[in-house]
């Protein structure tokens, strides 16, 4: 609003951003009927939350982590909109999760080599 940029304020859209996350995710196990497999809601819950965890931990150790992973938020969150509006909404789920574990495992090989 003020165009002011502080450590806490990025601490913090980052803590608001993790709890939209989980939200949403829950709200597609926990729809009337479901809307994604619980195990697989689940997965690409922990999965999503994951993928940030290893970007924060890799920064805090000192390493760029710009632009490292296949599926950063913008694309979590854009392959689960296409796949709600095809009606497909469970297979979005499956991507996120799928897409995810392969993000985290490329950010770990990536702090693995910068360190």
């Amino acid at each position: 609003m003020y165009g002011q940029m502080t450590k806490f304020g990025a601490f913090f859209d980052s803590t608001l951003d993790r709890l939209s996350e989980a939200m949403v995710f829950s709200s597609l196990i926990l729809a009337n009927p479901p809307l994604s497999d619980p195990i697989w809601g689940l997965t690409a819950l922990v999965t999503s939350i994951l993928v940030s965890y290893t970007r924060a931990r890799g920064e805090s150790l000192g390493v760029s982590m710009v632009a490292v992973g296949i599926a950063e938020r913008a694309e979590r969150i854009l392959i689960l909109a296409i796949a709600t509006f095809l009606n497909y909404v469970w297979l979005g789920v499956i991507l996120v999760a799928l897409l995810s574990i392969v993000t985290i495992i490329q950010r770990i090989v990536h702090v693995y080599r910068k360190t």
